[in-house]
């Protein structure tokens, strides 16, 4: 666990024992520890980077997805369809009423439901995110963050329709999907290996272990039922950041496909994730990469070796 892992200025540490990199070539960030050590696993990977380990996705690239306002920003620039946003930056800008109300006002609204969704710059489980019921509740919330000097981003509330069965037999609305896209090292081109639904919290359906309001039964994701375009618009973000294979969290409702995040780490265990082969997809594609990165870097060194000794003949 990236919790048991200690980064020093002498090296990396497991429980308190230094690890010897030179026994290792590669790293595979497992990030499905509720993502609370998110932050300090890409830390850890940028560390092994530079020690020369492969990674499958680079620390870089994991540090957008950890950034909501960074994943706002591409995902806008891709031209994605996501919840209706804006960003506000109380680190340089104070409050301003008015342009509190502008900004409320362009937020679409559906009655008896959350007026806005506040979102802190960073957080994971659905940590950091707040629903709000009227306009005064909104601008109370505002006026914290720029008291604290915050960055937070103001959204739409979208609604859930998916209904689905919980192991009580009773309806509920899913908070949203999982979709699972990986890249072929071949042609550049991402594929959709599977997905699932998520409950309100975002913890996995698959998680057998959770106690909280009760797993809830369903089958996994039917990815034949996404749209063509929702997976080109996936699969440009995820080839902007520069990640080859993610969790995309995705709400679907009678308005169309919402994005929300792209995730670097999808979670490699559960039944689900299980069923569909997921984790052993995960694995060949780094493999794969590993070995044509190393495969590369072979050839490359051959080479230089050819020139330095065909300088050598000269002299």
């Amino acid at each position: 666990m990236i919790s048991d892992c200690d980064l020093r200025k002498d090296g990396l540490y497991h429980k308190g024992e230094k690890i010897d990199l030179n026994n290792y070539n590669g790293v595979i960030k497992r990030t499905w520890d509720g993502g609370k050590n998110a932050a300090k696993g890409a830390d850890i990977q940028q560390y092994l980077e530079t020690q020369g380990l492969y990674a499958e996705t680079p620390s870089i690239a994991q540090r957008i997805t950890l950034n909501k306002v960074h994943m706002q920003l591409v995902m806008d620039d891709q031209g994605v369809k996501t919840p209706k946003t804006v960003i506000y930056d109380f680190t340089h800008s104070p409050y301003d009423e008015t342009t509190a109300l502008t900004n409320f006002n362009k937020l679409p609204r559906e009655a008896g439901k959350p007026v806005a969704v506040l979102k802190q710059q960073t957080g994971t489980q659905g940590n950091g995110i707040a629903f709000y019921h009227s306009q005064e509740e909104v601008f109370t919330a505002l006026r914290g963050a720029a008291t604290a000097k915050q960055t937070v981003l103001m959204q739409e509330y979208i609604s859930p329709t998916l209904r689905i069965k919980s192991e009580t037999n009773t309806d509920r609305n899913a908070a949203h999907y999982r979709i699972i896209m990986s890249r072929n090292k071949e042609t550049g081109n991402y594929q959709c290996l599977g997905g699932l639904y998520l409950q309100r919290n975002g913890a996995y359906i698959s998680n057998s272990s959770y106690k909280g309001e009760g797993i809830l039964h369903t089958e996994a994701l039917p990815t034949e039922t996404l749209s063509l375009h929702l997976l080109r618009d996936l699969a440009k973000t995820g080839r902007k950041i520069g990640i080859h294979q993610f969790g995309a969290d995705v709400m679907i409702n009678d308005k169309g496909a919402f994005i929300l995040e792209l995730n670097d780490g999808f979670g490699i265990s559960g039944p689900l994730l299980e069923k569909q082969k997921i984790p052993e997809k995960y694995v060949d594609s780094f493999l794969e990469r590993y070995q044509e990165r190393y495969k590369f870097r072979h050839k490359f060194h051959q080479q230089l070796a050819l020139n330095e000794s065909f300088a050598q003949s000269r002299l």
